[in-house]
């Protein structure tokens, strides 16, 4: 009879040992999770807070003056445009 009493402490000690490891265990994953996605969050926020950067930038005037200039090739009123050509600018290199 102290026999079966002792082997059934046995066995519910290691079945609480068991269960205990298995917590420890899932506890850890969920921390190196948590670790990952906070990472990942401080990694999006930045990247929000750099897209949001160029979104004002692009609505600004100057960029919309710099656009219009630069690819369309338009000027202000008044102002006089001068074109250097390629042979010109390769002297300037040299």
């Amino acid at each position: 009879m102290r026999k079966t009493i002792l082997y059934g402490i046995i066995v519910f000690q290691i079945l609480l040992i068991i269960s205990l490891v298995k917590g420890i265990v899932k506890s850890k994953r969920v921390a190196l999770r948590i670790t990952s996605m906070q990472e990942e969050k401080a990694k999006l926020e930045a990247e929000q807070a750099k897209i949001k950067q160029e979104e004002e930038y692009v609505a600004s005037s100057y960029y919309l003056e710099k656009v219009a200039r630069d690819e369309l090739g338009l000027a202000k009123i008044g102002e006089k445009v001068v074109i250097i050509p390629n042979d010109g600018r390769q002297m300037l290199d040299e």
